[in-house]
C-alpha cells in the first residue's frame, strides 16, 4: 500500500478542490464569449500563433458539457493528453522513462506548427 504523508493528502486535497472549482467555473461560464471571465490567449492575441494551448479551455468547456466533437474541434491535444495525465498521477513509474518528456515535446511542437498552415487549419481552434 502507498504511504503518504500528511502534507501530501492536504496537497492533493487542495488540487483536487481547485482542479473541481475550474471544472465548475468552465462548466457555467463560456470561454468563447465575450465578458469570460477567462482571458483569451496571449500568444495568439499578440502574434496571431495558435500556440498549443489555444482552445483548451474552450475544448474544456465543451467536455464537461459532454460535448466530445466541439472538444476535439477546439484542442484535440487536450482530449489526447487529459486521458494521459490522469495515467500519469495513477501510475507515474509507467512513463518514467527517460525520452517520455522529449516524445511529448516533440508531439506538441508538432502540432504547434502544423497547427499554423493552411493545410492543417483544421488543427486550429475554430
Amino acid at each position: 500500500m502507498l504511504e503518504h504523508s500528511k502534507k501530501d493528502l492536504i496537497t492533493y486535497a487542495v488540487l483536487g478542490f481547485a482542479g473541481l472549482a475550474m471544472l465548475a467555473l468552465l462548466y457555467f461560464d463560456d470561454p468563447s464569449r465575450e465578458g469570460t471571465i477567462f482571458p483569451p490567449c496571449p500568444t495568439h492575441y499578440i502574434s496571431d500563433i495558435y500556440c498549443p494551448g489555444c482552445g483548451s479551455l474552450r475544448a474544456m468547456h465543451a467536455l464537461v458539457h459532454g460535448n466530445f466533437a466541439e472538444a476535439a474541434s477546439q484542442n484535440i491535444l487536450t482530449l489526447v493528453f487529459l486521458p494521459i495525465l490522469v495515467l500519469m498521477v495513477l501510475f507515474p513509474k509507467a512513463f518514467a522513462h527517460k525520452r517520455f518528456p522529449l516524445a511529448v515535446l516533440v508531439i506538441i511542437a508538432v502540432f504547434t506548427v502544423l497547427r499554423n498552415f493552411e493545410a492543417f487549419s483544421f488543427l486550429a481552434p475554430h
